[in-house]
């Protein structure tokens, strides 16, 4: 199938056509938090980081410390890297 800039250019028209806002914003999904954690120790150079490490960074990125579930989710997604000691 051969791409034109017509084609191209439909696809562009489409995604701004189906957008709740007319921009075309809402259809980018946001980050998971415990991914933006992940990337904020890893600038830190905090990596492996220890538990409360992780909850203050937790705390930095969302905005309010992590309750149970979220701090499970973010120390099993740490643990898949090897980033949490």
């Amino acid at each position: 199938m051969k791409t034109t800039m017509r084609t191209i250019l439909d696809g562009i028209a489409d995604t701004f056509k189906d957008s709740l806002t007319g921009t075309g914003v809402d259809t980018i999904s946001a980050t998971p938090v415990e991914a933006a954690v992940a990337e904020y120790l890893v600038e830190a150079d905090s990596t492996p980081a220890n538990t409360k490490e992780a909850a203050t960074a937790f705390e930095a990125i969302a905005g309010h410390a992590p309750d149970t579930d979220e701090m499970i989710q973010l120390e099993a997604f740490l643990l898949s890297f090897g980033w949490l000691r």
